[in-house]
């Protein structure tokens, strides 16, 4: 009896185990398989603006439609919105791609049309000469390449021409293509099962041959109290302006602006001198909606209590980026409650601080904006009100 009740026992592992590997391949996405292709396309802003490919499975099934635009803010469409001096949209032909209005978007939730690596602006494929350095983004340049749907999709702008073109409406001179050669290649890649395009992947060979300019090292102790600001210019070994840091302690509405939104107890912003892509280089969100989706902003309830020594989202957060490490720690900070200069809250609120701030060089800080750090801020339910969330720092976790 009991080497039956064994045997019973070891058969309904075996069962169990078997339907949970179904269960788990049932749940991973199986894309149709693809054809692989490889076409050059000439474009002319005389002759031929659009060109639209269909990407074939087996048994010559289309599959995916790619259209492409020169000029593509020219074009008027009501179901999308063009933006870029070239553009490239991707849809599927099987299944309904809404909320994606195209599938080179890396956003799961996409909420605006040129939240896509398909866009691309003239400024993004000319070389940036900065500190003797030649720097060209791969992610954002002449090289586009998408991984998805089983495939590996990569639109490379081999040659180009550009052209001026009087702007009717603005009655000003708009770069623009004049001619443009573009290289399609696709190739089956089981591997990539996303359903958009997957995040940008700096570990890529492309990014690593980014060689940015070489920061001078700085480390530096700020004192700051009430209500102020501090800018700080980070250079080159060589002197030449390359970064500016800005930092506001208790923001108020006075220092926004239409460029940027100042918000928490404190805010440290980033920009660059020779390139303006980002509104701040502190986020990790290539498509940020928000100023605040990104590190530089600190709150009163990480920097204080058991969230304080929490790595990367306390009073110590390090940001790798564009051949650096920049480091700021908050120290000697002062907690008042009521209000401060032009703050009518009563909330807490941080009477001073000692900003510490550090730069060092990281060869491989190779990303335009800060790498993700491998931290993550656990938000959980409030056990005394469900509908509101708060931070568990009581346990350091990794992605």
């Amino acid at each position: 009896m009991r080497t039956i009740l064994i045997g019973l026992f070891v058969l309904m592992c075996c069962f169990t185990q078997l339907w949970t590997c179904k269960s788990a391949s049932k749940n991973q996405p199986k894309w149709p398989q693809v054809i692989s292709l490889r076409k050059v396309v000439q474009f002319s802003d005389k002759e031929t603006t659009k060109v639209k490919i269909d990407i074939f499975g087996l048994k010559d099934k289309p599959l995916y439609s790619l259209e492409c635009y020169l000029n593509a803010f020219d074009k008027k469409d009501s179901s999308f919105d063009y933006s870029g001096a070239f553009e490239c949209r991707l849809t599927s032909l099987f299944d309904d791609y809404y909320p994606h209005r195209t599938l080179l978007t890396a956003e799961e939730h996409q909420t605006r049309d040129w939240d896509s690596r398909g866009v691309f602006q003239i400024s993004e494929l000319e070389c940036m000469m900065v500190d003797g350095e030649c720097i060209e983004y791969p992610g954002y340049g002449r090289v586009r390449r998408f991984r998805l749907r089983g495939m590996d999709l990569s639109l490379e702008i081999k040659n180009y021409e550009l052209d001026s073109h009087p702007n009717e409406k603005e009655q000003l001179r708009k770069k623009r293509f004049k001619w443009l050669e573009l290289e399609i290649i696709v190739v089956p890649n089981p591997d990539a099962i996303s359903d958009v395009a997957l995040p940008i992947n700096y570990d890529d060979k492309l990014y690593s041959r980014i060689k940015w300019p070489k920061p001078a090292e700085v480390k530096k102790i700020v004192q700051l109290a009430g209500h102020q600001m501090f800018n700080l210019d980070l250079t080159s070994k060589t002197g030449v302006r390359l970064y500016k840091l800005q930092c506001v302690l208790n923001p108020t509405d006075e220092d926004s602006n239409d460029e940027f939104d100042f918000s928490g107890a404190f805010f440290c912003r980033l920009t660059s001198y020779y390139d303006n892509r980002q509104s701040t280089l502190l986020t990790e969100n290539q498509y940020p909606t928000r100023d605040w989706e990104n590190r530089g902003q600190f709150l009163i309830e990480q920097i204080t209590g058991d969230c304080a020594t929490y790595p990367d989202y306390g009073r110590s957060r390090t940001f790798r980026l564009r051949g650096m490490n920049l480091t700021l720690t908050i120290d000697h900070l002062r907690i008042s409650a009521g209000s401060i200069v032009n703050r009518t809250s009563a909330e807490e609120s941080i009477q001073e601080l000692a900003l510490e701030i550090t730069i060092s060089s990281d060869t491989t800080a190779i990303s335009e904006i800060a790498m993700p750090s491998k931290y993550v801020e656990l938000l959980v339910p409030d056990p005394n009100n469900p509908d509101k969330l708060v931070r568990d720092c009581s346990k350091i976790r990794t992605k």
